[in-house]
């Protein structure tokens, strides 16, 4: 009785082993992608830092309030922690 059962569990081993190095070689290239857009995130992220910075050099502190305030009324922007007593909202 065991030994009829053989052919079919092979097959069915064969055929899960089949779909796993399937799975798995889309889950290396869902990675590499991955990899690919945290670069990408990254990298903008620190461009837009940047430029920032580089306007906010150029802005009174008042200007960058006023932009602050109106960036965070169209986006989530949390409070800065920048004290006990000073709140930016």
């Amino acid at each position: 009785m065991v030994i009829a059962h053989i052919p079919r569990a092979a097959r069915w081993r064969a055929a899960r082993k089949e779909q796993l190095e399937t799975l798995n070689e889309e889950l290396e290239t869902l990675n590499a992608q991955t990899r690919e857009l945290e670069s990408t995130i990254a990298n903008s992220v620190a461009a837009v830092l940047a430029a920032s910075a580089r306007v906010r050099s150029h802005l009174s502190s008042s200007e960058v309030l006023i932009a602050y305030l109106f960036a965070r009324s169209y986006t989530h922007i949390p409070p800065r922690k920048t004290g006990a007593t000073q709140s930016m909202d």
